[in-house]
């Protein structure tokens, strides 16, 4: 699926941008064992601190709410590590992108 604006061409140019090339993205995906070994740590670390940060802890129902987070997020970083950056990825990435804004999530918080 291509998003609004979004062609094969406009992602290549991206990746381009960024230095990603093929080689770049082998070596990404050479490291997907490592990212799915670090991935839990570096996200347990991240919740907790989400949880003691009032400013972002309230826009979270609750726990509940939070764990939902987290599961997506790990999902996200195992897409990340396959190095596949299809439509499929950059709509997830923008769908992600949006909600920030939308529920009051500043830029700070997780840039």
């Amino acid at each position: 699926m291509t998003m609004p604006g979004q062609d094969d061409g406009a992602l290549k140019q991206r990746l381009a941008f960024f230095g990603f090339d093929a080689r770049a993205q082998s070596v990404l995906a050479e490291l997907k064992p490592f990212v799915a070994r670090a991935i839990r740590p570096a996200l347990d670390t991240f919740y907790r601190k989400l949880r003691e940060t009032p400013e972002v802890r309230r826009l979270f129902a609750d726990e509940d709410h939070i764990a939902n987070a987290e599961t997506r997020q790990e999902s996200h970083w195992a897409t990340l590590a396959t190095a596949r950056f299809d439509p499929e990825y950059v709509e997830g990435v923008r769908r992600v992108g949006l909600a920030h804004p939308r529920i009051g999530l500043e830029p700070r918080w997780y840039i």
